[in-house]
């Protein structure tokens, strides 16, 4: 695999903002490119807008402007639960995983919609 295809940008964020009222937004310009083979964090304090963020980016939330790019393509009008059949997928933190199991058998969860196809579902994981 080449170096180009192993740092495409298959999630893009671009000039994001989002709140939970039209007018006041708790995100504002949001940027962000994620790319393939990489790790991509959104961190800060308490109360900054990670959350909000998230559940705008993953279609929880209706961003108030702004794009959401997977792999090119915008995702705004794809409805939260058919992202995750494109790959997108929303993990919570505590107290939204599962104690009892595992990491691993945490992220099988994420990949119940096509958990019959093994070879995907490894690939997923790792």
């Amino acid at each position: 695999m080449s170096e180009i295809a192993d740092t495409e940008t298959v999630l893009e964020i671009e000039n994001l903002y989002a709140g939970y009222y039209k007018d006041l937004n708790i995100i504002q310009d949001i940027c962000i490119k994620v790319r393939r083979n990489q790790i991509t964090a959104i961190l800060g304090a308490n109360g900054v807008g990670k959350s909000t963020a998230l559940k705008a980016i993953f279609g929880f939330l209706r961003p108030n402007a702004g794009e959401v790019l997977l792999e090119g393509k915008s995702v705004l009008s794809v409805p939260a639960y058919q992202r995750i059949l494109k790959g997108l997928a929303y993990i919570p933190q505590q107290p939204g995983i599962f104690k009892d199991m595992s990491v691993e058998e945490n992220l099988e969860l994420g990949t119940w919609t096509f958990r019959k196809d093994k070879k995907k579902v490894r690939q997923k994981i790792e």
